[in-house]
C-alpha cells in the first residue's frame, strides 16, 4: 500500500523541564462514516466524552471497550489508553483499510505515543464548528496517535524528544 510518515520533534531551550500532552491530528477522508469502523481498541480503557460535552471534566472513564470495532451512529469522542502499535480504519464504502502505526520499523529510537483519539463530530457538533460544513461529518474520521494520560517530559537546556507515526492505505480485494 501507499505509506506516509509524520515526524515531530521538540527541543527545550528553557531553564525548566517542559511537560506537555500532544496528538498528531489526522483527519481521514472516508466514503461514508456509517460504513466506517475502527479496530484495534477492543479491551482497552478509554475516556468517553458524552454528546455535546465540552469540558474535559465531562469525560467518563470506561474500563474496557468490549466491541471488536468502533462504529459511528452519532457523535463519538474517545481517548484510548495504551493502544497497540496498529489501529485500523475500515472504509467499507471505498474498500480501503487505513493503518495508523505508532512505531516505525527501523526508527526505534523515536518515542511512541501511547494513546489514541478517535473522533467524529456528527450532526450537531459539525453544524456548530466554524471550520466544518454542516454535512462534512459524513466524510471523515479522526484517528490520532497521542499522549494524553501521561505528560511528556523534556529536560531543560537543550533536551529533545521525538516521535513519529506511519499511515498506510491498503485497497481491499
Amino acid at each position: 500500500g501507499t505509506r506516509i510518515r509524520t515526524y515531530m520533534s521538540v527541543t527545550n531551550e528553557s531553564e525548566k523541564e517542559l511537560e506537555f500532552t500532544t496528538a498528531l491530528h489526522t483527519y481521514f477522508v472516508v466514503g461514508d462514516i456509517t460504513k466506517t469502523s475502527v479496530s484495534g481498541c477492543k479491551g482497552l480503557s478509554y475516556l468517553d466524552a458524552p454528546p455535546h460535552g465540552s469540558a474535559s471534566s465531562d469525560r467518563v472513564l470506561v474500563d474496557e471497550d468490549k466491541d471488536e470495532k468502533i462504529t459511528f451512529a452519532g457523535e463519538l469522542d474517545r481517548i484510548y489508553f495504551n493502544t497497540p502499535n496498529e489501529v485500523v480504519i475500515h472504509d467499507d464504502a471505498r474498500s480501503l483499510e487505513i493503518v495508523v502505526r505508532k512505531s516505525i520499523k527501523g526508527e526505534e529510537h523515536l518515542s511512541e505515543l501511547p494513546d489514541a483519539v478517535v473522533w467524529n463530530p456528527w450532526i450537531d457538533k459539525s453544524k456548530a464548528t466554524g471550520d466544518l460544513g454542516d454535512d462534512e461529518y459524513k466524510g471523515f474520521v479522526c484517528v490520532e496517535t497521542a499522549s494524553v494520560k501521561d505528560k511528556i517530559k523534556v529536560p531543560a537546556r537543550g533536551g529533545t524528544w521525538s516521535t513519529a507515526h506511519e499511515i498506510e492505505v491498503i485497497r481491499k480485494k
